[in-house]
């Protein structure tokens, strides 16, 4: 993922994260759009600056917290996660990166086991 990120100095006495992707500049000013309870710029100004530089951090967590996925899908045939006669694949990736991708594949999975050991497919 190509970005950059960074602590910015909006006032004397206030920052934001500044993050720079695809030449679009994005600002944010606490920890909300990650799912965080942290906005530095209520805290003490002699506190801040070091507040956004852990914010900072958070944000480029969260940034490398998903996989890049291509051709996303929502589910399959139980027999596409067939990989050889004994191994049937299943994951998040396969699908759309999430927990409900994990368990949907897993569900195909299964049934393609089953359906496997009954002799629906080959």
């Amino acid at each position: 993922m190509n970005y950059t990120i960074s602590v910015t100095q909006r006032k004397k006495d206030s920052y934001y994260i500044s993050l720079l992707h695809n030449n679009q500049r994005y600002r944010f000013y606490n920890g909300k759009p990650i799912g965080l309870l942290k906005s530095p710029n209520k805290l003490p100004v002699s506190e801040r600056r070091a507040a956004f530089e852990d914010l900072k951090l958070d944000y480029q967590l969260a940034s490398q917290a998903l996989p890049q996925l291509t051709n996303l899908k929502y589910t399959s045939e139980p027999s596409a996660s067939l990989v050889t006669d004994t191994i049937f694949h299943a994951g998040d990736t396969l699908f759309n990166g999430s927990l409900n991708a994990a368990m949907e594949s897993g569900r195909l999975a299964a049934e393609g086991f089953i359906e496997k050991k009954s002799g629906w497919f080959s």
